[in-house]
């Protein structure tokens, strides 16, 4: 990241739509709007999300700037509002989850745990598995071995949005490959998957 000023040329070449020009802003900016995500969001695959989604609403509103101090102060406020869109949906989550857990009267207990477990690992197994090879490639890469995006990308030498679009993907298969394989189970079903897996 550079830490010099971007030049008033880069700015209006960036609202006239050149490309140059917004990758010079992003490679200026990118560090510094991932640390303010990074502030009120732990994991790393989330900020990467907020992250790619702010420049690319920075690049759908382009022409609304004319110099450096309008894209920095739209960038510090977006990315914290996109922080803040992703906190309430987790937020969100959490309580239909525990929602589910009171009407299904699913409750934990030393046994149970083993046999959820089980029910969880068959599950995924059977999900992933079905996967098309590039989407199971970087599911696991990213939701098993923790790998970032942009480590994925560089080892599946593809981009970084083209492996959040796998994970996109492969989520909803495994959602829907759960629910419609363990009808009876839709409940445990949904929970172990709300739990472990958020794109």
């Amino acid at each position: 990241m550079s830490l010099n000023k971007l030049n008033d040329e880069i700015i209006t070449s960036f609202a006239n739509g050149n490309k140059d020009a917004f990758i010079a802003v992003y490679n200026h900016y990118q560090q510094i709007v991932f640390n303010n995500v990074a502030r009120l969001i732990p994991q790393t695959d989330v900020v990467e999300d907020v992250l790619q989604e702010v420049f690319l609403k920075l690049w759908e509103n382009k022409n609304k700037f004319q110099d450096e101090h309008a894209v920095a102060s739209w960038l510090f406020s977006v990315s914290y509002n996109q922080s803040i869109s992703h906190i309430r949906k987790l937020i969100r989550e959490r309580k239909y989850l525990e929602s589910m857990k009171t009407d299904f009267n699913f409750e934990y207990d030393p046994e149970s745990e083993v046999e959820i477990e089980n029910i969880k690992e068959n599950i995924l197994t059977e999900a992933i598995n079905q996967l098309p090879l590039r989407k199971k490639q970087a599911f696991e890469l990213c939701k098993l071995q923790g790998k970032t995006y942009a480590e994925a990308a560089e080892i599946m030498n593809i981009s970084s949005e083209t492996v959040k679009e796998h994970i996109t993907l492969a989520l909803k298969f495994v959602h829907t490959y759960t629910v419609n394989r363990y009808e009876k189970e839709s409940a445990i079903s949904l929970f172990i998957i709300g739990l472990y897996f958020r794109t």
